[in-house]
């Protein structure tokens, strides 16, 4: 897809909604789409910008260039999808780290219980710039730590060896 084939709708004429089957629904200049879903360009890097809208048969309908600026409402409506849609467990402390046939496997807590998991190799363990690590398990799954300076030392040292 080329850039200048990238629709951006007008945030103002934007309203997004659940419909009476508590699906997405969106009305735009006079249209309305029914059981839509939301994709984010950048989940990672700018998860506020640039969520595409799809309609329901798998057809861009345009995208929304920033979440703020939509009325509060449908900011509302989309937000709620997205953390529903992007489900990312955050791991609070790091049991062990432990390494077969090359393969990191971490043991782990997260804010949804205790968990094992399984890395294709250590480059699935990203630390960026802010002090937040992203982890992509073996079946594409994300975890993230928000913020590796606050983890406990000993979770911090395990962390270290893997990055």
């Amino acid at each position: 897809m080329r850039t200048e084939d990238v629709r951006l709708l007008d945030p103002k004429k934007v309203k997004l909604f659940r419909n009476e089957f508590n699906e997405l629904s969106l009305e735009y200049e006079g249209r309305r789409y029914d059981n839509i879903s939301v994709l984010k360009a950048f989940p990672l890097s700018a998860s506020t910008y640039y969520i595409a809208l799809i309609d329901s048969e798998d057809k861009e309908i345009g995208m929304i260039e920033e979440i703020h600026l939509l009325p509060d409402k449908s900011r509302r409506v989309l937000e709620e999808e997205l953390s529903r849609r992007y489900v990312i467990p955050k791991i609070v402390r790091v049991l062990e780290v432990d390494e077969i046939f090359g393969m990191p496997i971490w043991r782990v807590v997260t804010d949804r219980g205790e968990r094992t998991i399984e890395l294709k190799s250590r480059h699935d363990a990203k630390l960026l710039p802010s002090g937040r690590v992203i982890i992509r398990d073996m079946d594409g799954n994300r975890y993230e730590i928000p913020n590796f300076w606050e983890m406990d030392p000993r979770s911090r040292g395990l962390i270290e060896t893997e990055l």
